[in-house]
């Protein structure tokens, strides 16, 4: 499988915002196992260039065009005679004039796809980041991709927690580490609030987008990129921390207690169960990493770590109490 470059053609020429870090995307490969059409391939990787579009819109980052790499190859480059390995891809970026290039490659192990992706730094040629997405069918890829290529750029784009998260003394989950929580009942108003006594704080019943129907959330969820999640709750209401969404859930691991990623219990049992429901959705925390990361709490699994601003996810709004 040949290595083609391509990159996004819906951004400004290279020739503004100068100053960004310019990134390439290079045309995915697949193995003959995987038994992919050329579109099939193709269209991998577009998904990929789209939610790496999201998360460097506005930031240091921009992705380089189509019409900059043509413009910009040396004369005479045949990218068709280029094999997938790292030294050419690495190469073909410093000969466009991107500071990183990304690549993948999809292969079919057992029943499953994998979608494995690097991040190379085209200065030093290191591998920056690299990261997969597994999945069964190919029409169910979206979901497990957009959250690599959140990992992905997570890895690529320092973070203000960065020395926690290298400091080998910061601690890891050697098992359950209580967190304070917990003495919650199910004591609700007659409207939209659920109580949490020991915060004092109400949380909405059902996820923005949701109504309250029959002893249950119905209806479809809202989604919400981080910015707009900010200002998406009604008056007097507001996006929880991720403090908040700890002492919710309880039992949270080592990790979080260092500020790191980490899990918590599912809200599938327990006080948050009892509290919201059987619960499955990710949610926005108003708690920001940095411009491209802010922090998402998944009730399903439990699991709290960063992910891109340029993402959609739903929204529980909370209040304080008045007394």
């Amino acid at each position: 499988m040949f290595c083609v470059i391509a990159v996004g053609s819906i951004l400004a020429p290279l020739t503004t915002n100068a100053s960004k870090k310019l990134i390439a995307v290079l045309e995915f490969s697949a193995d003959e196992r995987a038994t992919l059409s050329p579109d099939e391939v193709s269209h991998i990787t577009n998904l990929v260039r789209q939610n790496a579009l999201r998360l460097t819109t506005g930031s240091e980052y921009k992705l380089m065009t189509r019409e900059n790499i043509a413009a910009l190859l040396p004369p005479g480059t045949d990218l068709a005679q280029c094999e997938v390995d790292a030294k050419c891809e690495v190469e073909i970026g410093r000969n466009v004039g991107a500071d990183y290039v990304i690549t993948g490659r999809i292969i079919k192990f057992g029943k499953t796809l994998t979608i494995s992706m690097n991040v190379h730094n085209t200065r030093t040629a290191n591998l920056v980041a690299s990261d997969s997405a597994v999945t069964k069918k190919i029409d169910e890829v979206l979901e497990p991709l957009k959250e690599a290529v959140g990992r992905l750029f997570e890895r690529l784009i320092p973070t203000t927690g960065q020395t926690a998260r290298n400091d080998p003394d910061a601690g890891s989950a050697t098992g359950p580490v209580e967190t304070d929580v917990i003495d919650l009942t199910t004591e609700r108003n007659q409207v939209e609030d659920v109580f949490q006594p020991k915060t004092g704080l109400r949380w909405m019943r059902c996820a923005l987008g949701l109504e309250y129907r029959q002893e249950r959330c119905q209806g479809t969820p809202s989604k919400f990129r981080w910015n707009n999640a900010m200002s998406a709750c009604p008056t007097g209401y507001r996006m929880p921390s991720r403090e908040e969404f700890m002492t919710l859930l309880g039992h949270c691991d080592g990790n979080m207690k260092s500020g790191n990623h980490g899990s918590c219990s599912p809200c599938s049992r327990g006080d948050c169960r009892r509290i919201l429901g059987n619960d499955t959705l990710s949610y926005w925390t108003e708690t920001t990493e940095n411009p491209m990361f802010s922090w998402k709490v998944s009730l399903d699994t439990g699991y709290v770590g960063i992910y891109g601003v340029g993402f959609e996810l739903a929204v529980r709004c909370v209040r304080e109490s008045i007394p």
